[in-house]
């Protein structure tokens, strides 16, 4: 069973598509997106994800792909 990637589509409007791209060309992961995960106020001011239920945020579309694998790794996914 591949770990789980959830996206809210606003958060990948604006500006997270690279993240959502590079993530469906991994066959690690399962990518899911939502209209909205009800985390407005972090999803106005960073990038994130919840990888496997873990909130995960960056700055950078980079530092949220280094993140999601990170936090992924720590919990024995990959």
């Amino acid at each position: 069973m591949k770990p789980i990637v959830e996206f809210c589509v606003n958060n990948v409007a604006n500006g997270g598509q690279i993240v959502l791209d590079k993530l469906e060309a991994d066959d690690l992961v399962e990518v899911v997106t939502y209209d909205c995960l009800n985390e407005c106020v972090i999803c106005a001011q960073d990038f994130f994800a919840l990888a496997e239920g873990k909130l995960v945020r960056a700055k950078t579309t980079d530092d949220l792909i280094k993140g999601i694998y990170q936090s992924l790794e720590e919990e024995g996914w990959l």
